[in-house]
């Protein structure tokens, strides 16, 4: 579905903060629509369903879900096709049978949780036996890392191992991918940052403020290599099985 230029700049002003976050957030989406062909699909935690629609263009149905009743409202305004169905649930407590759906999609939602066993215990629940479950998060330790501020709206973050320890409680087989920003986003500023850190032993760094570090490294970004935000594509963030506990966000593909 396309949007007017108008319309998309509320979506990404009012849900995502920026189009860079709104491209990553795609990207989450358009790698788990690779597991949807002909499935029965859960999108657990589906916000304004923007991502929903991208899994309905190849899923056979969709049963998608947010707490947020306003979202809802706007994903059947918005977002609708004959195979998506939107519902107002909480995330913890389903009430879906036993072995339900192939695909269980829920993206950058269990940072959002405190009973995070709890919800995890309910998608494998509802998965059948040989389905899939596509979950993702924030990878807390890198997002530190990068000076990025914290989201008032994380109950529980959580680091690589956390997530591996966590998902392996419930999983059998897992495979970790993680996300990054290319150059296109960030320059050489990474590479920078872990030399600041590596030598900044009496941590320095700490003495200015984050809001000043911020400018920095987005000053940095710029004369290495960066785009302006607003240009920022899908092109410019990458998903690889390489290095994902030095990722931003980990994607994780579960089997029971």
């Amino acid at each position: 579905m396309e949007f007017d230029f108008d319309q998309k700049t509320k979506i990404i002003e009012k849900r995502f903060g920026s189009n860079l976050v709104y491209q990553e957030h795609l990207l989450r989406y358009y790698f788990a629509k690779t597991f949807v062909k002909d499935k029965f699909v859960l999108d657990a935690g589906c916000n304004i369903g923007d991502g929903t629609i991208i899994l309905a263009s190849r899923a056979k149905k969709i049963f998608a879900f947010d707490i947020d009743s306003t979202a809802i409202e706007y994903a059947n305004k918005y977002f609708k096709t004959e195979n998506i169905y939107y519902f107002v649930k909480d995330a913890c407590n389903l009430d879906f049978k036993d072995k339900t759906f192939d695909v269980v999609v829920s993206l950058e939602v269990i940072e959002h949780l405190l009973e995070q066993d709890k919800f995890l215990y309910e998608l494998k629940r509802v998965l059948k036996d040989d389905g899939i479950a596509i979950i993702s998060t924030p990878n807390k330790k890198i997002i530190k890392i990068e000076g990025s501020s914290s989201n008032p709206t994380h109950l529980k973050e959580l680091n690589y191992p956390e997530f591996k320890r966590l998902l392996k409680k419930y999983f059998k087989k897992i495979d970790f991918y993680g996300q990054k920003r290319g150059r296109g986003v960030v320059g050489y500023t990474n590479y920078i940052h872990k030399i600041i850190r590596l030598f900044d032993f009496f941590r320095l760094r700490t003495f200015f403020s984050q809001n000043y570090r911020n400018k920095i490294s987005d000053r940095l970004a710029k004369l290495t290599g960066a785009k302006r935000p607003q240009d920022v594509c899908l092109e410019d963030i990458k998903i690889s099985k390489f290095n994902v506990g030095s990722c931003r966000t980990i994607i994780a593909v579960c089997k029971k």
